[in-house]
């Protein structure tokens, strides 16, 4: 009986080790290999396998060196049938082979080498299984790349473009760098095969790219500039945080990486082993390490690469992923590529004006941001404190779950202002809600001036939902709008009050109390007590009625140590409230001249 195979660590004049795959005239014939070491700047010929390694049952046997034995998923065995010649040993990079999955040291020294040895490798061979449904999908798209023998209409290729990206390894992140950096790229699913280039062919002329054909369609773009060298022609994401964002629903086993697998194709990154001097002129510099937890990576690609990074791309990326969860609560500030994007930004973000001095504290990983103050310049303030919130707005929602959602947040909103008109409540939801597409629309009609609720399509179908409690919507439009604004987040009600004394050098000032209630938005895991930072405080004119409204430029903060201006970075959020004819206008509350983002 075969022992169990012993991996040796590698020497140092070699890269890797190569998988040499033994011919065989039987198709189920065991399996037989070698595995050797190499160095891939002088031994570049031998192809590399792109797979998934499909559930983790390690239950197939591959026989290693004639005495020894490694167990490997059926996927992969299936995989190694499918490419072993008769006649000849084919030499095969394979990364659950010829990287010991059991040694992160060994890891350590390879991923940083994986771009180099797709990109040196004489061809990439993937394998999307021997799925039942796959290999007529792929010919139906070969064929038509080819325009042979073709009788099938766009909506039947479409589906068949859509049901072989349905595929598990199209959801693989690795999959990335495995074919955008070698020309020579083939696609087999079981005995049929394509081009690379050909999907790519079929799907820029595909006329509904969404889903994982948008995922395809960027992979297009870089390999256009890693292979062909086209840069200004590509509109590539290249940056390190782009391709961070729009390749993030790709998945992988190790939340490390999520970072690891794309950062060897980003144009400002490079990837190293510790300890290793590297005179690459790219500025962000990771350092890949498996004994680190995930959390930790994440934090050091900011802070140690900080001057890289424009801070209000980060906090972009943080609210749009953030969940409570985040990062297990080492910096609120920094975003958790494991969190999935759960909502779209609003209208504005961190938009500091004044140019703030922002910078690290590295001993806390707090990022601290000094406000220049300038004469009348109100700069930042605390505007209130959250009293109440309604339920989170709920994810891929039907319209029936919408209309229940819209109920409640109704209710919420009656019961804190018992003496208000409810015309004037629903203005104020209505503009809450709707209030980026109604800049769109009016903004194109009429420069220069305030909107007006009636303008806004979909209003009067938004009112008599809630005045006669209507049990559905004839527009459709209007669930879309909402969706878009209001997924991830949830509504809250404002107390005038900050909740918190000022720090030393801020000044104070009295809020006036709310005639009517102050109605805000921000994300699902704000919670009372959270505080509304703003830029300004502004009157807008909606359906002939006053609002005060809370600049683009809105966030919340938690407070982590009382009046001392250190916070937990919320997310974005948006206020509004009836401008009142007797004075009790907003004013401004605590005012700030630094913030802490703990």
């Amino acid at each position: 009986m075969p022992l169990p195979y012993q991996y040796s660590k590698l020497s140092p004049a070699a890269s890797t080790r190569i998988l040499e795959l033994q011919p065989s005239y039987e198709q189920e014939g065991l399996l037989q290999c070698n595995l050797r070491e190499i160095n891939i700047e002088s031994d570049p010929f031998y192809e590399a396998l792109s797979y998934t390694w499909g559930k983790p049952e390690f239950t197939e046997p591959l026989i290693l060196d004639g005495d020894f034995v490694i167990h490997i998923t059926p996927n992969l065995r299936d995989a190694l049938l499918r490419f072993r010649s008769k006649l000849s040993v084919r030499r095969l990079w394979v990364d659950a082979i010829c990287i010991n999955q059991q040694d992160d040291d060994d890891k350590t020294k390879q991923i940083p080498l994986m771009t180099e040895i797709y990109k040196r490798c004489s061809g990439v061979l993937v394998w999307l299984g021997n799925d039942s449904h796959g290999p007529s999908s792929m010919e139906s798209v070969n064929a038509y790349s080819r325009q042979i023998d073709h009788q099938d209409d766009e909506r039947v290729i479409q589906d068949d473009l859509e049901s072989l990206v349905r595929l598990p390894w199209f959801g693989r992140r690795w999959i990335v760098q495995e074919v955008v950096l070698n020309p020579n790229v083939t696609l087999f699913c079981g005995e049929s095969q394509i081009p690379w280039l050909r999907l790519l062919q079929v799907v820029r002329n595909s006329q509904n790219i969404s889903g994982l054909l948008s995922v395809v369609k960027t992979m297009e773009s870089i390999w256009i500039y890693h292979c062909l060298g086209i840069e200004a022609s590509s509109q590539a994401p290249l940056r390190l945080l782009d391709l961070l964002s729009v390749l993030s629903e790709l998945g992988c086993v190790d939340a490390r990486d999520r970072i690891y697998a794309l950062a060897g194709l980003a144009s400002d990154t490079f990837l190293t082993q510790p300890g290793e001097v590297s005179r690459d002129p790219r500025e962000i510099k990771i350092v890949v390490s498996y004994n680190h937890p995930a959390e930790n990576l994440y934090v050091d690609l900011i802070t140690m690469n900080f001057r890289c990074f424009d801070y209000r791309d980060l906090l972009k990326h943080t609210d749009l992923r953030s969940d409570g969860s985040h990062l297990g609560g080492l910096c609120s500030w920094i975003p958790d590529w494991r969190l999935p994007v759960v909502r779209q930004t609003l209208s504005g973000g961190w938009n500091l004006e004044g140019s703030p001095k922002v910078s690290l504290d590295a001993e806390s990983s707090a990022l601290q941001i000094h406000f220049r103050q300038k004469q009348n310049d109100s700069g930042y303030m605390l505007l209130g404190s959250i009293e109440k919130t309604s339920s989170a707005f709920p994810l891929n929602a039907s319209q029936n779950a919408i209309m229940d959602w819209i109920k409640e947040v109704w209710g919420l909103v009656i019961s804190w202002a018992t003496m208000a008109r409810r015309e004037l409540l629903i203005h104020q939801l209505g503009m809450i809600f709707f209030q980026d597409h109604m800049k769109d629309e009016w903004s194109k009609a009429i420069a220069n001036y305030d909107w007006q609720m009636y303008y806004f399509k979909g209003y009067a179908e938004f009112t008599k939902m809630i005045l006669e409690e209507l049990e559905y919507s004839q527009d459709e439009g209007l669930f879309t709008l909402l969706k878009r604004t209001m997924e991830g987040r949830q509504l809250f009600l404002l107390s005038p009050k900050p909740g918190r004394p000022a720090s030393s050098g801020d000044e104070s000032v009295t809020i006036s109390t709310f005639a009517l209630p102050a109605i805000g938005i921000g994300p699902s895991h704000a919670r009372p007590g959270d505080l509304v930072c703003t830029r300004e405080v502004t009157t807008k004119t909606w359906a002939d009625l006053p609002h005060d409204c809370t600049g683009d430029s809105t966030f919340l903060l938690r407070e982590t140590e009382v009046g001392q201006d250190k916070f937990l970075y919320i997310g974005e959020a948006r206020v509004n409230r009836r401008h009142t004819s007797d004075g009790t206008h907003w004013k401004t509350g605590y005012r700030l001249h630094s913030i802490t983002l703990c």
